[in-house]
Parts: structure tokens; sequence; C-alpha cells
């Protein structure tokens, strides 16, 4: 069994939407190879677009598996939980590099950097987490150890905080 990954419920929804859309892909893809082989006719193996929509096809299915196990090992976070220190739900104030960032931590596969969004199990998530106000982690950026301060802590409205 594959290690659960931990969700917010919107993380959730948006991985269910993906899945749908993959095999709405994948049905409407499967429809446009049977009219890429019947324009080919008999010569089905020098048919260029019958194998590029079987290679597509690979690609979704491989896609579908990919997020169906994801959402079978996923523990979607309730609203209710409450911890303290680092942990999913929380916007956090760090130092890194003597250089200050507002972060929230989210869950498996909902980071966006750009955004100030990571998820927990980033490199940066890692670091952080469990930690309280004032706690020192690590975390490796391009090859070399840099320490990070937590140094402010508050809980996204949204979402109630998750221990890791």
């Amino acid at each position: 069994m594959r290690e659960k990954i931990i969700l917010t419920e919107a993380g959730f929804m948006v991985l269910k939407a993906r899945l749908a859309s993959l095999e709405k892909k994948l049905q409407d893809l499967r429809l446009s190879k049977g009219e890429a082989a019947e324009a080919g006719g008999n010569e089905w193996h020098d048919n260029a677009a019958f194998e590029e929509a079987e290679q597509k096809e690979r690609m979704f299915l491989a896609s579908i598996r990919e997020a169906k196990s994801k959402i079978a090992n996923a523990k979607v976070i309730k609203q209710g939980r409450r911890t303290i220190g680092v942990g999913i739900g929380t916007r956090v104030k760090v130092e890194l590099e003597n250089q200050e960032l507002e972060i929230e931590v989210l869950g498996h596969g909902e980071g966006s950097p750009a955004d100030g969004k990571i998820a927990y199990d980033s490199p940066l998530g890692k670091a952080i987490a469990n930690k309280k106000e004032g706690n020192t982690g690590q975390v490796t950026v391009e090859n070399e150890k840099k320490k990070v301060i937590v140094k402010i802590i508050n809980k996204l409205s949204s979402i109630i905080n998750y221990r890791l």
C-alpha cells in the first residue's frame, strides 16, 4: 500500500475534477482513434494518426491510474483538527537567507511557490513541519543546507491546521 497523502478538501476536489477531465479526454480520444483507424484502412501500422492516438491513450491511462491512486490514498483534512506549530492550514512567516517569506502550507500537490503556497511534503514544508515560533530547521537549496527560522504562525481561516 502506498503512503497516504494529505490534501485539503479543495485539493481533493481539484484532484477529482482532474480525474473526470482526463476520463472525458480519454473518451474523446478513443472516438478520434476509431476514426483514424477507419481512415487508414488495412494499413494500421503505417497510420501516423492512429499511432499518435495510441501513444496519447497510453499517456492518458497512466495519468488516470496516478490520479485514481492518489484519490485512493488521500487523507482529506476535515475541519476541527487543531495543533500548535507549523502544519497544513497555516500561514507562516519564515526567515531564509536573511530574507523574510510569508507562505501558506497546504496539502500534497497544492503548492504554488510563486503565489506563496507550498505543499507540506515540499523540501521547505518538511523543514518547518511541526516547528513552533522561534524554532529553526534546515532546508537544502542548490545542494547547500540553509537555516530556516519560523517567525510567526497563523491559521488560515478556511482550513483548521493539521499536525504533520
